[in-house]
């Protein structure tokens, strides 16, 4: 049995309910665009804490078998060989830098010894490197001088990832 006072959505009602549902859907897209920039963030900085890891691993292991003179051959090369398992988004060795290189990866630059991340977002991922906006690191040793008498002797003391140019994210949410 049909109510004759039943009526479906004027015009003005259906234009309010798309309205509503379309500013619901920016505000949504752009939190999920700030969630975005904040797991890149985060997973570059895992990804740096783990290659850090693994060269304390390294000096470790030289260390424990009496070989750290030989930590010296690893200065500028590759940090993801030290790891059991790159991360997904390392791309490789390469020559050197192209711009056609894919955003949000790594890549080593064998020809200058040098990691690169290449950032994805570039409103919120500032650096003093363009085309493409990155962060580069260098595998380096490190040295301790010990004097013996008016002889100075350098002996290899362990590796370090140094930043080469400064970078820094921005907070997408401030």
């Amino acid at each position: 049995m049909h109510n004759k006072h039943q009526r479906g959505l004027t015009l003005l009602e259906l234009a309010v309910v798309i309205l509503v549902i379309s500013v619901v859907g920016l505000v949504a897209l752009h939190y999920y665009y700030k969630l975005m920039v904040d797991i890149e963030r985060t997973t570059m900085e895992r990804d740096l804490s783990t290659i850090r890891s693994a060269i304390g691993l390294q000096i470790a292991a030289h260390y424990a078998g009496g070989r750290m003179a030989e930590l010296k051959g690893w200065a500028g090369g590759n940090p993801m060989e030290l790891l059991v398992e790159p991360p997904e988004n390392y791309r490789g060795v390469i020559d050197h830098v192209a711009v056609e290189l894919k955003k949000g990866s790594w890549y080593f630059d064998k020809s200058r010894g040098v990691l690169m991340y290449l950032g994805r977002n570039r409103l919120y991922f500032e650096s003093e490197l363009e085309n493409p906006a990155r962060a580069e690191f260098r595998l380096e040793a490190l040295f301790l001088e010990r004097r013996s008498g008016e002889t100075v002797h350098k002996q290899v003391s362990g590796l370090e990832l140094k930043t080469i140019h400064p970078y820094r994210w921005v907070s997408p949410w401030g």
